[in-house]
């Protein structure tokens, strides 16, 4: 029950976000905290938040996602949310913050990781993004975004 629970909260806020484009110059994730390492709550919203961004963003998300027709990060992850509505499968999500070094990016920041980790007919899988986000203002790098995984 808690499974599905957090799916629909999930899809609710993928559903609702609604950016215009991709917006470099766009405000931080959200206002609770500005500079220092991300929460997992903080990297959940961020990822709701970046849900439109196209897959073309990155050769490693190219063809990724349950349909030939997905083109957002938000549809790629999607597609193994819909899993969570499985209540026998084992189902978790896993946040990763590391401090980031990439030396193009002459300030301070972090490289966070959102995997969907399951478990279906006996099969083992995670799949999700990783980004970079300025330590300043939590600002999303919306070029950073990368599609991982496999299964």
């Amino acid at each position: 029950m808690i499974n599905k629970f957090i799916l629909l909260i999930l899809l609710s806020f993928l559903a609702c976000t609604n950016k215009p484009g991709i917006n470099e110059n766009a405000l931080p994730a959200q206002q609770l905290k500005v500079s220092g390492m991300p929460t997992d709550k903080e990297v959940v919203v961020m990822v709701m938040q970046n849900a439109d961004v196209l897959l073309s963003v990155d050769s490693s998300c190219k063809g990724v996602g349950s349909d030939f027709t997905d083109s957002t990060i938000g549809q790629f992850l999607s597609s193994f949310l819909q899993y969570y509505t499985d209540t026998s499968a084992k189902n978790s999500i896993s946040i990763q913050v590391v401090k980031g070094d990439n030396p193009e990016i002459k300030q301070d920041h972090w490289k966070a990781t959102f995997m969907i980790n399951g478990q279906t007919e006996g099969e083992n899988w995670r799949w999700g993004i990783s980004f970079v986000l300025l330590d300043s203002n939590h600002h999303v790098i919306d070029s950073s975004f990368r599609c991982l995984g496999g299964g």
